[in-house]
């Protein structure tokens, strides 16, 4: 894995590697601040028959690069991972399947490494994304599954809120949170093409759905953008879309690259895409008003 300096689009320092981590892909990395200590938590997966358990997650200090502890064990497929802090203490949040391929969530105490509770089960297959927001001033996860539903955790409990969101006609692939008109709202999109906007409050869906995309929506991002909130989409037709969150409208022309998108992020400084073996850098902010 690479640490990058987004002023410059270089990377920062060597890449973070072990013996052990060689020979595993990177797929799903997160940031929490542990001990004091800016950490990355990631999964690395190894080309190993489907159904064996082949999900690592590390902890990783990101002023010296090196592993933190020993991986997080007890996780039989581990595919997405979400951070935050509940009761002061760094959270993780992962993803995945169970030995039976029902789909289920994990929660980890950053600083012990150890797994707090229960898994939460519920999916009706892989769990593929999860988010972490605040709701109704108490701290839920948010997942999509390949039973193309959304489902609302209370991570203190454990518990689902509420009944599935369902409106996906086909697998959800990502998942991600903002504040829309004083609402909490979970943004979700994948196979079908589509991105949805669902109102956490009541479960509602908000139409209509953001279309344009003429493949799998892959991945999402969320930001605020000069006061307003937007989403950020990119997908196997290779394009990255930015959305208001308030209008439902796509901003300016998609932007287009070689390979499908497999990663985004917005940060103060500008917009990156990784695409491929690539990883592109947009710098400055980006605007609701690009043309």
């Amino acid at each position: 894995m690479h640490r990058w300096d987004l002023n410059t689009g270089r990377p920062n320092g060597t890449p973070l590697v072990t013996d052990a981590e060689s020979a595993e892909a990177v797929h799903a990395v997160a940031t929490a601040t542990v001990n004091g200590h800016p950490t990355a938590v990631t999964i690395g997966r190894r080309s190993v028959p489907w159904g064996a358990p082949s999900g690592t997650v590390r902890r990783w200090d990101l002023n010296t690069g090196e592993p933190v502890g020993a991986p997080l064990v007890g996780i039989p497929q581990a595919h997405t991972l979400a951070t935050a802090v509940l009761d002061g203490r760094p959270l993780a949040v992962t993803g995945g399947f169970d030995d039976g391929h029902s789909g289920e969530l994990r929660r980890w105490d950053l600083a012990t490494g150890h797994q707090i509770g229960d898994p939460l089960a519920g999916h009706d297959g892989f769990v593929q994304a999860v988010a972490i927001p605040m709701l109704d001033g108490g701290l839920v996860a948010v997942s999509g599954g390949q039973d193309r539903t959304v489902r609302v955790w209370d991570l203190r409990t454990g518990r689902q809120i509420g009944a599935p969101l369902t409106g996906h006609t086909g697998r959800v692939d990502a998942v991600a949170v903002a504040a829309v008109a004083g609402r909490t709202v979970a943004v979700s999109s994948g196979e079908d093409g589509t991105v949805r906007l669902w109102d956490l409050s009541d479960g509602g869906e908000l139409l209509p759905a953001l279309t344009g995309h003429t493949g799998t929506v892959t991945v999402l991002a969320t930001a605020l953008v000069h006061g307003r909130p937007v989403a950020v989409s990119g997908g196997d037709d290779r394009t990255v879309r930015l959305w208001d969150l308030i209008t439902r409208e796509e901003i300016g022309i998609p932007l287009t690259f070689p390979e499908t998108i497999g990663a985004l992020a917005v940060a103060p400084g500008g917009l990156m895409v990784c695409f491929g073996f690539e990883a592109a850098f947009f710098t400055g902010p980006i605007s609701p008003h690009r043309s």
